[in-house]
């Protein structure tokens, strides 16, 4: 396959001139590493990003298998080298992500570190774009813009994600085409365009093709070149090492099972408090209604009234149960009183 038009590959070059120059105003803060490889001037480029006080989130996206998470890695270990922090399978990766644990990390993870989020569609999903949780997005992203992190999502489609996270907060898009192979997205800078990816134009071009040409890699690569304006240009993807892919897998399966485990007993330890929280305070005042507890604990009265008659019911179990202990006990305290009148009796003798 071809090198990308020599547009591309000058403004590439250029770019790269320029941010050398610039790091001589860095000092030794940055360690960039003149590589061979469009990944090393990427990742060189991203470095010096970082020590300007910019942040970077970009999304990598393919289909299961192709390599998503791998390459995420090898950036994430590119970076690491050059903005000489530290990069780890444990401490750098989510795995299976929650709010609360991406929240944790991009408050404590060292600045200019890389986060990789696996399945990260699972806090940036469109579709769930108005709730509580995603509220917490805001708050995230505002982290990691002060901490200046660069954050790799890994979703399976583009299109998948809201479309003001889209157009707003990715700095880059990495598709990963097939195994070894990806392409670079980049946003177009007409501040007029409410599409800045091009999605559609990149659609329609693909709809153009015939089905059975959609496979060449190579034909669909030269058509996105020639007429996708903020497609800058494919690269090669190397294999990752046998032990840090085996690594990998190891840690993906143990978060896998462990993480929605701990998640599933903290959810129940949460209904437990909440119950005890609605019967005591229903117990502890008339004032307490079906209506007021259900609007205090943001449930419907129908499930207000469930938790109580639950309770009751438990507690009528239990009284049956302690009824024949206490009449057993009772009789057994009779037989060993002494009758009061045989004491009368006993006396006068």
């Amino acid at each position: 396959m071809e090198e990308p038009n020599s547009t591309l590959k000058s403004w590439l070059d250029e770019i790269y001139a320029t941010r050398l120059q610039e790091k001589s105003e860095l000092g030794e803060k940055v360690n960039l590493v003149k590589g061979s490889t469009k990944l090393d001037t990427i990742a060189n480029l991203v470095a010096l990003r970082l020590f300007k006080n910019y942040d970077g989130v970009c999304a990598i996206t393919g289909f299961e298998g192709v390599g998503k998470s791998s390459f995420s890695i090898l950036i994430g270990q590119k970076l690491a080298r050059r903005t000489q922090t530290k990069f780890s399978l444990e401490a750098n990766i989510l795995y299976d992500p929650t709010y609360e644990q991406v929240i944790k990390v991009v408050q404590t993870i060292p600045e200019r570190s890389t986060v990789i989020i696996d399945e990260a569609i699972k806090i940036a999903y469109a579709r769930n774009w108005g709730k509580k949780e995603q509220k917490q997005l805001n708050m995230i992203f505002t982290t990691i813009r002060e901490r200046k992190l660069f954050v790799l999502l890994n979703i399976p489609a583009f299109t998948e994600l809201d479309s003001f996270f889209k157009n707003f907060r990715i700095l880059l898009w990495f598709h990963i085409f097939a195994r070894g192979k990806g392409g670079l997205f980049v946003k177009d800078p007409n501040p007029f365009n409410s599409d800045p990816f091009n999605l559609k134009l990149a659609n329609k071009i693909m709809q153009d093709i015939r089905p059975n040409e959609r496979f060449n890699l190579q034909n669909l690569i030269e058509r996105l070149r020639n007429n996708v304006p903020n497609f800058l240009t494919w690269f090669n993807i190397p294999p990752l090492p046998e032990d840090v892919y085996a690594k990998y897998n190891a840690l993906k399966k143990k978060y896998n099972y462990e993480i929605p485990q701990m998640q599933a007993d903290a959810q129940t330890q949460l209904k437990e408090t909440i119950e005890k929280s609605i019967i005591a305070l229903y117990e502890s005042s008339d004032a307490w209604d079906y209506k007021k507890l259900a609007n205090a604990f943001n449930l419907s009265e129908q499930q207000v009234r469930k938790i109580i008659n639950k309770a009751r019911k438990k507690q009528l179990e239990e009284t049956a149960e302690m009824e024949p202990e206490q009449e057993q006990q009772g009789q057994s305290q009779q037989t060993e009183q002494v009758n009061p009148e045989s004491q009368e009796v006993d006396s006068n003798v």
